[in-house]
């Protein structure tokens, strides 16, 4: 049996393998081309292994799809942003997406 304490610390190692990993990826397509947001997609459709991240890594496909906001977002986010912001901010917020935090309390808007 696994104890609660095991289970939060492979929670916290993956989701801090998945920033990095993101930050790294989004510093990688910084230096490429701009249709190059297709390769973000697949990486995310390879892992998402439930329904929740599938149905998000099919709104990330969408959004980033031709003719829509989000190559045009990722472009200017990856080639601007200083390679920090891109990995506390950028990486976090779909790792918050994609790894939702179980039994943590959510801010709700006042």
């Amino acid at each position: 049996m696994v104890s609660t304490q095991s289970r939060q610390f492979y929670t916290r190692l993956k989701r801090g393998m998945a920033e990095s990993l993101l930050s790294q990826a989004f510093n990688l397509l910084s230096h490429s081309s701009d249709k190059n947001c297709r390769r973000l997609v697949s990486a995310l459709t390879g892992v998402a292994k439930t329904e929740h991240q599938r149905m998000i890594a099919a709104w990330i496909a969408k959004w980033v799809s031709e003719g829509n906001p989000g190559p045009l977002f990722f472009t200017r986010a990856f080639r601007q942003l200083h390679p920090n912001v891109r990995k506390r901010y950028l990486a976090m917020m779909i790792t918050n997406l994609f790894f939702p935090m179980k039994g943590q309390k959510r801010p709700t808007m006042n």
